[in-house]
């Protein structure tokens, strides 16, 4: 199928929309507080915050323990109780998919056993509320709260864009005023973005954009890792361009250890979204984003 650029961009684009759902957090009450803990659950890392406004008072954050799965939640209580993180205003950052469900004065996660997740999972192959786990406290994925910080920090844009690449990729996206989680990284490639190389790979977005996914491709298909980064530059790039294309300004605000820290991969992101956008852009790097973000609900 000989398909070009911005045919391309718009396929990309539908795998965004296709399974983007809605945070359920009006964007018009962010405010920074005097004081606010988060509690952020990582890809490989759980980790706590306590904040004065957007100043960090205090911090603590320990490897995720694979090995002991039974205890995970328990162990997310503990630490929060025992090291005094405990704040009225408690935020938790959840960085899995999941559906948001607004409870009286909360907003929940439900969380469904994921054959897509790419991370590994540590906790059973259940379905659960997170409040059931741990305590009703309010709910955000990582890529919605680094979105947060970005609306509030970066006024007067058509749109509102976060962009994290890590330990795994995803985006999210500003709509009539409201914060959407896309989870666009789990979805498989169609055989028509892919790499003649890679044809018979059912790689998803993310194994193709993510790091240590790239790093295990070159080695496994003899690749030089100069050309991974091309590829995977082109496609993040790609894939963000696919939704602010028909904007005429937007804020792109990025979080995450390859792209905020790898300068190399940084510019060649850059590049590529420079080349195709047309509009008014400002490009933020904060690797804070989210705990800040997560404290303004």
């Amino acid at each position: 199928m000989n398909l070009n650029y911005e045919d391309k961009t718009q396929i990309i684009k539908r795998f965004i929309l296709n399974k983007g759902y809605d945070s359920l957090i009006n964007t018009t009450e962010l405010s920074i507080k005097k004081s606010s803990s988060i509690i952020g659950i990582g890809g490989s890392h759980i980790y706590f915050t306590l904040l004065k406004n957007f100043d960090i008072e205090k911090q603590y954050k320990e490897n995720i323990d694979f090995e002991n799965p039974e205890l995970f939640f328990k162990n997310i209580k503990n630490i929060y109780e025992s090291k005094n993180f405990q704040n009225k205003n408690t935020v938790i950052i959840f960085s899995y998919p999941f559906t948001p469900i607004k409870k009286e004065n909360f907003t929940d996660a439900k969380f469904s056993s994921y054959s897509k997740v790419t991370k590994k999972l540590p906790f059973k192959k259940e379905t659960f509320l997170l409040s059931s786990k741990i305590g009703k406290f309010n709910v955000l994925n990582d890529s919605v709260s680094v979105n947060l910080y970005n609306i509030y920090k970066n006024k007067n844009f058509d749109i509102h864009i976060s962009a994290l690449s890590g330990t795994g990729v995803n985006l999210s996206y500003t709509k009539d005023s409201k914060v959407f989680n896309s989870e666009f990284g789990n979805d498989k490639l169609p055989k028509f973005l892919l790499p003649k190389i890679f044809q018979n790979e059912n790689l998803t977005f993310e194994r193709l954009i993510a790091q240590n996914s790239i790093k295990d491709l070159a080695i496994r298909y003899e690749i030089p890792y100069s050309e991974m980064l091309k590829l995977s530059s082109s496609l993040f790039a790609q894939s963000i361009l696919s939704y602010i294309d028909e904007y005429k300004s937007a804020s792109l605000m990025f979080q995450g250890s390859f792209i905020c820290k790898e300068k190399e991969y940084q510019n060649m992101v850059e590049k590529n979204i420079y080349k195709k956008y047309k509009g008014r852009l400002k490009i933020t790097y904060d690797n804070l984003s989210d705990i800040k973000g997560a404290s303004l609900i």
